[in-house]
């Protein structure tokens, strides 16, 4: 074999590598022998579900693999691992009860045996006889990438070693180089236009291509000598971008559906393909929020044609026989709602679909997503304040969430969302404005409350000056490279302010008392997704009785009935947009003999929390009998990992992860 393309832990089992599932493709459309391994798979089958559970489920920005696998990488480095597991278990205090008496040695164990995986690793690409192997390095697979391809080299010099991915963007990809001489070739950016000639350069002279030989946007060993290639824009180090999507080819998944059948957690898997069809941010592109890292040097939005979208979506689904399918773009294509997915609806076989959006869609905008397959979303949610969203710049209001989390349960959508804590010059009394309203929107799909990171190439990240904050690698970070302070920056994606090493890792802990209504949120948002933990769940469901209308609502502590008169219900109707308040009025002559009368109405709705006034406009939270159910956890569409086999009454938990809004690369 030519290339030996290698997937390394940490990268879930459920769904192939579309970084390397495409970037095979380019390679034997070229001429180039390659096939994908998947490390990331072989390593379940090496912890088991349980240990696997664990260590999958850990945040990445705590980076538990990197310690994990950094004894392998950096032999000559020593790590504290007591402080490093007693920071680790502080700021995770969840795992307080599990800490320190069982957890502590087994994650030490884990570590200590993985010297045994990563020979076996290493032992199963030899067989294969490789004269290039590369790895790609996002979330934490990076140093598990540095120790394998260290070894590999040991094991075998002639090999020519090669990374990419979202680690080894632009300085982050420069500084890898720089600083682990066994990597001979780091890629940085989007790699499909050069891989060919990257590959066919590596296979053809080795170590020894000129500077003028080697691809734009790639680190090689000439450059450890003569200096690195700089541009002009940016941070100063070159990414290769791809213009125009759609003359990319489809990608290879055949090797991860071969490894999938051999695996012995094979009947525990429900798989997914991995689809892309746009990349960059509309929005972003005109307006970058505050907090996002997300697109490096490549926020360009670009798109593959409607055409390429559907053929590609439906073709992947069916060749490897599956329904789900996750499309990986950061923001959906708004052409798509009338090019799309009408298309996707018409198929005889519906696939299960996830797509991220922006959070101002609507209702029509939700029934074609719910009518293509598209049942999960991720819609940029991140909080229900206007005052911190502005601080954002999201170009969202709280009243355009909540109507978007109202309208997805309405039509059977999950949402993926979050109110994200801890941005600079945000006020607690945001956090009271939130508090007030959250006791009424239990009733619809709960999120999660968590801390906004400080990622490379986020404004925060670019211009941390202007927002008064004094930016660090992120803790862990340091104990686990070896390198200079100058290099530890450029190399890593996540950063801490100086002045709070624990800001933004433990929300409750690290607030000063003088945070309560933040607290408030955090306790309430606990509640809400309690509530949601087993039936009866909670309901704001309207119907039509043999005497008018009534609305069941078991938000609060006493269930109660409200009965309706035919005014009520069609201000409910006319509000189902959210409008303002005198369009709203103007709505409803129907059944009001003037705007008095539909006003006073429209204050007993409000009064029972049954619509609320927010932000200028009327957001109405009443749901309408019947209710489809959202999906399951288990209905992911990126793929999902039981603990038990599929086929009992329930599973005994989630293994898989189901997305959250913590951007990371």
């Amino acid at each position: 074999m030519s290339v030996a393309l290698v997937c390394m832990p940490l990268c879930d089992p459920v769904r192939p590598s579309l970084a390397l599932g495409a970037l095979k493709s380019c390679l034997v459309a070229g001429g180039i022998e390659a096939k994908v391994r998947y490390s990331n798979m072989w390593f379940l089958d090496y912890l088991g579900l349980e240990d696997y559970a664990f260590v999958d489920q850990t945040p990445v920005f705590e980076a538990l693999v990197d310690w994990m696998f950094a004894p392998l990488a950096f032999p000559d480095h020593r790590i504290d691992d007591d402080a490093f597991l007693a920071r680790f278990a502080r700021r995770m205090p969840a795992l307080a009860d599990r800490w320190p008496r069982t957890l502590a040695p087994r994650l030490m164990e884990i570590k200590a045996s993985l010297p045994g995986f990563l020979d076996w690793t290493v032992e199963r690409v030899l067989a294969e006889r490789p004269r290039v192997v590369g790895c790609t390095s996002t979330f934490q697979q990076h140093v598990a990438s540095l120790a394998f391809l260290r070894a590999l080299a040991a094991a075998d010099p002639s090999i020519i070693t090669v990374m990419g991915g979202a680690n080894c963007e632009s300085v982050m990809g420069r500084a890898t180089h720089r600083n682990f001489p066994w990597i001979d070739y780091v890629v940085s950016g989007e790699a499909e236009e050069i891989a060919v000639p990257l590959f066919r350069l590596a296979l053809d002279r080795g170590r020894d291509a000129s500077a003028a030989e080697v691809p734009e946007a790639v680190f090689a060993p000439v450059h450890r000598r003569t200096g690195y290639p700089t541009i002009a824009k940016g941070d100063g180090a070159p990414r290769a971008t791809v213009k125009d999507m759609t003359r990319l080819p489809e990608p290879d998944f055949d090797d991860y559906f071969a490894e999938l059948s051999d695996s012995m957690f094979r009947d525990r898997i429900i798989p997914a393909v991995a689809v892309e069809t746009s990349r960059g941010c509309w929005w972003g592109q005109k307006n970058h929020c505050t907090f996002c890292g997300l697109n490096g040097g490549g926020m360009e939005f670009r798109s593959k044609s409607p055409a390429r979208a559907i053929a590609e979506i439906s073709g992947l689904a069916a060749k490897y026989g599956v329904r789900n399918v996750e499309t990986v773009d950061n923001i959906i294509d708004m052409a798509y709602f009338d090019a799309v997915l009408p298309a996707l609806e018409a198929l005889p076989d519906k696939l299960n679909l996830f797509y991220e959006t922006k959070s101002n869609l609507k209702r029509a905008h939700v029934e074609r997503l719910a009518g293509a397959g598209v049942r999960w979303i991720q819609p940029g949610i991140e909080s229900l304040s206007t005052d911190i969203l502005k601080l954002m710049r999201k170009g969202t209001t709280a009243a355009q969430n909540i109507q978007l989390i109202r309208l997805c349960r309405q039509l059977g959508v999950r949402v993926s969302w979050a109110i994200l804590a801890g941005f600079p010059d945000e006020r607690d009394k945001s956090y009271a404005q939130m508090a007030a309203i959250m006791p009424a929107l239990v009733h619809l799909q709960y999120g999660s409350f968590i801390p906004v990171l400080f990622e490379r190439y986020s404004p925060y990240h670019t211009r941390a000056a202007e927002y008064g904050i004094t930016l660090a690698p992120s803790e862990p970070y340091r104990d686990l490279y070896p390198i200079a302070e100058d290099q530890l920056r450029d190399l890593v994606y996540y950063f801490e302010a100086e002045d709070a090493p624990e800001l933004g890792r433990n929300i409750v802990a690290s607030w000063p008392a003088h945070r309560p209504a933040t607290r408030a949120v955090d306790r309430l948002m606990r509640a809400w997704r309690k509530r949601w933990e087993k039936p009866p769940f909670p309901r704001l469901h309207l119907r039509a009785t043999a005497h008018g209308f009534e609305v069941e609502d078991t938000r609060f502590t006493a269930p109660v009935r409200h009965a309706l008169s035919a005014l009520d219900v069609e201000i409910l109707d006319a509000a189902d947009d959210a409008p303002g308040l005198e369009k709203l009025l103007r709505r409803t002559w129907t059944h009001a003999r003037s705007p008095a009368e539909a006003g006073a109405a429209l204050d007993r709705l409000i009064e029972r929390q049954l619509v609320l006034s927010l932000d200028d406009r009327i957001v109405p939270l009443v749901l309408r009998d019947p209710v489809p159910d959202f999906p399951h956890l288990r209905d992911f569409p990126g793929g999902f990992l039981f603990a038990t086999p599929p086929g009992r009454d329930e599973p005994a938990a989630n293994v898989g992860r189901a997305p959250v809004e913590a951007h990371a690369p």
